[in-house]
């Protein structure tokens, strides 16, 4: 397991091989693993988060709480950060095949691409700031949903929420 902390900046950003569970506690935090990245406990970046990682990046306890940006990379791999209690008081934004992604509160997502399929989930409201790309099967649920920017959704959409705006600009959204 490995720990990181420093009341500032944690920057591992050459190709690391972190080889098991992660957790941090610091300012901005930048992770690059070559091996799956692991979250296990809880984690905090009170200014901008990115985690990358080449053999996918998931999360099997705690939370995250993230105060800036978050930016989530793993190309030709899953990302899963499902944990309920996650908190993104910023933007997230990702890029990987099957994205999985729980928070609790307000979820604001950033430009993004999931070449699979994509299931968000937060207790507070979903929106974006960015335009979302996505290849597979897409399921959210949120208080509201606004997903109003030009999205390409290229398969099925299921959701659940009170007020939802989804926009399609492929126009063939099919609502499961």
């Amino acid at each position: 397991a490995v720990s990181l902390t420093a009341t500032g900046a944690i920057t591992l950003a050459g190709a690391n091989n972190l080889g098991g569970d992660v957790t941090f506690n610091g300012a901005a935090v930048t992770i690059n693993d070559s091996t799956a990245l692991t979250l296990a406990g809880a984690s905090t970046a009170t200014g901008n988060l990115v985690l990358t990682s080449s053999n996918g990046i998931s999360q099997t306890g705690g939370s995250v709480s993230v105060t800036g940006a978050t930016t989530l990379t793993s190309a030709g791999k899953d990302i899963s950060l499902n944990q309920s209690g996650n908190a993104f008081a910023g933007t997230v934004g990702f890029s990987g095949v099957n994205v999985t992604l729980g928070a609790s509160g307000a979820l604001a997502l950033a430009a993004s691409t999931a070449t699979g399929r994509l299931d968000v989930s937060t207790s507070g409201a979903m929106t974006q700031a960015g335009v979302l790309n996505v290849a597979g099967l897409i399921t959210l649920a949120a208080t509201d949903i606004t997903l109003g920017l030009a999205n390409s959704f290229s398969n099925d959409l299921k959701f659940t929420g009170a007020n939802v705006t989804i926009n399609d600009a492929l126009g063939s959204l099919n609502l499961t």
